[in-house]
């Protein structure tokens, strides 16, 4: 049998086995992602329970980079920073060793039974809802995974003795060849726990001894962290104390195994092998010991790393803008409070309308901070807010509380129009202004616009009808004003360029729009949707 031919059933094999880790891995996420999120947020206010909440949820999602990638997404608004986050990203590659002890065991004829019920039951086309839809796809994800594990052990003799022939990963070879391939594996699957996995299972089918599975494994947790790495170059802040904690937890694993297996290679074959388990086994729980190592260093050092992630990745102003400020999960529970919480998340937000236009008024800030990024925080508080205010609706409150519900979320819908609006005016202005700088007619549109939004704002922030009343009353005296400013523009493009006139044009489109918008705003705060 020639080369190829026995490497085709262990490529199948293996073929197998990532098919079914990510059918296994993408369904236990759907499925548990909504319940870990929750399960996630409840633990954050205290640290054993969220090192309790990330080892559950990387149970539940066999994935410590979905956990990763979910904390960065709570980081982001503020939800999940400081200490307790960042326990909820270490402690979930323990719960996610879990992968890696199943492929140590000898499951199949539990697998052949598992296929046949789980074919079955897609075949049959049986009407079950999404979730247990999903659960079926990860029973068939683990199915699969065991049956590539039973092609390998099957057919990994012949292969087994060219690897031998050709001293490829042998004991004795060097070890920074294996460690680096051991890196590759883990980049390629973007998990040090699937790498792992794999090598244990190539382990169970005799491909590689104790030595050489063991710095498979430290450098696929290398690589993984290194990759983390990476991806903490850039992003929000405590986005990136996530992922450098994660880099962290790898690295010390790294480190605790890499040591006694250069220092006293024989010694640690030794222990390994004097484990109470069969040999996969033995490395199974080997890598759980790692994990622990590099969590248990982490959860130890929390203060000193935040300390010095805190000062490597410091966070910026308009980070904090993008937060929210008033959102409290804990006052869900009290439907008026909570609901009092959310209009002062939509009036931050409305404040920021006036200041968008700091940088093109004639008197204004021109170190003030940019329309687009404003916008940009605003959007993320906005994606915040309208969750928050679904966490309401999630409580069964009463009538007069869904209404008022119901009129925040349309207010803040016309608020974010107004805001993309300013935006757009900003840059129109911008550009009138860097080609004609002594445009007063834009000037005075800017300071008009500037001084509508103020009242605007001061009327959302009182809420008493009076001043509603009154800023209704200069929102509608719109047609008046634009007509002066159109008048006005006319007279001054009779020797301006086409595309300066049409910029000009274009202000005064989107500043009748933002005055509509305005109007509709302060309409349903005082008439309701």
């Amino acid at each position: 049998m020639s080369f190829f031919e026995a490497m085709a059933p262990v490529l199948a094999g293996l073929g197998l086995f990532f098919i079914g880790t990510r059918f296994m891995a993408a369904n236990l996420a759907a499925l548990a992602s909504g319940s870990a999120r929750k399960l996630i947020r409840r633990t954050l206010g205290s640290q054993p329970l969220a090192a309790v909440g990330g080892l559950l949820a990387g149970v539940v999602t066999q994935s410590p980079n979905s956990v990763a990638q979910m904390m960065v997404s709570l980081a982001r608004t503020g939800i999940a920073s400081g200490r307790s986050g960042a326990l909820v990203t270490v402690w979930s590659n323990v719960g996610a060793s879990a992968l890696v002890i199943l492929v140590a065991f000898n499951t199949n004829i539990g697998a052949a039974y598992l296929l046949a019920i789980v074919g079955t039951a897609l075949y049959l086309d049986l009407k079950v809802s999404d979730q247990a839809r999903q659960a079926l796809l990860a029973a068939l994800g683990v199915g699969l995974l065991l049956l590539g594990l039973g092609m390998l052990k099957g057919s990994s003799g012949q292969l087994r003795e060219s690897f031998v022939q050709h001293n490829i990963l042998q004991s004795g070879g060097p070890a920074i060849v294996t460690l680096l391939v051991g890196a590759a594996m883990a980049v390629a699957t973007q998990s040090s726990t699937v790498a792992s996995a794999t090598a244990v299972a190539l382990f169970r089918s005799g491909f590689f001894d104790v030595s050489t599975t063991l710095l498979l494994i430290a450098g696929a947790s290398g690589g993984n962290g290194l990759n983390y790495a990476f991806q903490a170059r850039r992003g929000h802040s405590d986005g990136r104390h996530v992922l450098l904690f994660q880099a962290t937890q790898k690295l010390f694993g790294t480190v605790a195994l890499l040591i006694p297996i250069l220092l006293w290679p024989h010694t640690m074959s030794a222990s390994v092998s004097s484990l109470p388990f069969d040999r996969s086994g033995q490395i199974a729980w080997v890598f759980l010991a790692t994990q622990l190592c590099g969590t248990v260093a982490c959860t130890l050092l929390m203060g000193p790393l935040s300390d010095l992630f805190a000062r490597i990745a410091p966070a910026r102003h308009e980070e904090r803008l993008g937060r929210p400020a008033f959102l409290i999960e804990e006052s869900l529970g009290d439907a008026a409070l909570a609901l009092d919480l959310a209009k002062r998340e939509l009036q931050r937000v409305a404040q920021r309308l006036p200041m968008m236009l700091e940088r093109v008024r004639a008197d204004g800030d021109a170190t003030a901070i940019s329309h687009d990024v404003l916008l940009a925080a605003s959007r993320d508080v906005a994606v915040e807010l309208r969750r928050y205010m679904a966490d309401i609706m999630d409580h069964r409150p009463d009538y007069g509380t869904i209404v008022q519900v119901m009129e925040l979320q349309q207010g803040l819908s016309n608020v974010m129009l107004m805001l993309e609006a300013v935006s757009e005016f900003v840059v129109a202005a911008q550009m009138v202004l860097a080609a004609d700088p002594d445009n007063t007619t834009v000037d005075h549109i800017v300071e008009s616009l500037h001084l509508i939004l103020e009242v605007l704002v001061e009327a959302i922030e009182e809420g008493a009808s009076t001043e509603q009343e009154m800023a209704l009353k200069l929102l509608r005296q719109r047609s008046e004003l634009l007509e002066g400013i159109r008048t006005k523009m006319l007279a001054d493009s009779a020797s301006a360029e086409t595309q300066l006139v049409e910029a000009q044009f274009q202000i005064t489109i989107v500043f009748e729009r933002i005055l509509w918008l305005g109007e509709a705003t302060l309409k349903i705060l005082l008439h309701g949707p």
